[in-house]
């Protein structure tokens, strides 16, 4: 059998939501930068990874979870960046929309979101039933260090990371500086 994916970096779409009519003829779609550089950094630790890019391929929520289930991931990992510093809490919709979905049809998968709003906000974000995982930083890093677990014990040891714990509750791991790594 072959080897399971370890992590699905996700770009939702979310472009009917912040463009409504626009999105059919006007709006641009942005290169998901973020997700390939963190990408090529996970690939350098030796694990498995893939860009999901539903937003270039225009799909709607029902076939961006069909195609999530298709990759079969370990991890599923919404990236919420873009090129304007407004524009991750603006893709945050569409993180939501689809990972709620996601979790709908198949709850086993957990969910991580990277990007400056849930930095921003992690307690916020958390508090989204949808939310498992989410990184208080820039999260390459964090996401290596969760990558490294079996993704339920030695949270608590992974800095820069939020998340719930079985009865919900959440933890913020405290952050730790570019500076140190």
């Amino acid at each position: 059998k072959e080897k399971q994916l370890d992590v699905l970096l996700v770009s939702p779409n979310a472009s009917q939501i912040i463009y409504q009519d626009l999105a059919s003829k006007f709006s641009a779609i942005e290169p998901n930068i973020w997700a390939m550089l963190i990408s090529g950094r996970i690939r350098s630790e030796n694990f498995s990874v893939q860009i999901f890019d539903a937003e270039a391929e225009q799909l709607n929520y029902e076939e961006q979870v069909k195609n999530i289930w298709e990759y079969n991931p370990r991890l599923v990992c919404f990236i919420s960046y873009g090129q304007q510093p407004s524009s991750s809490s603006q893709n945050m919709q569409g993180v939501i929309d689809c990972a709620n979905l996601l979790k709908s049809y198949y709850p086993e998968y957990p969910v991580m979101v990277v990007g400056g709003h849930c930095a921003a906000e992690p307690i916020g974000t958390l508090k989204h039933a949808c939310i498992d995982f989410i990184a208080q930083d820039d999260g390459t890093k964090c996401l290596i260090d969760l990558l490294r677990t079996d993704l339920k014990t030695d949270l608590i040891k992974i800095k820069s990371l939020g998340y719930k714990n079985e009865l919900g509750f959440i933890t913020l791991n405290k952050k730790q500086s570019a500076l140190l790594d």
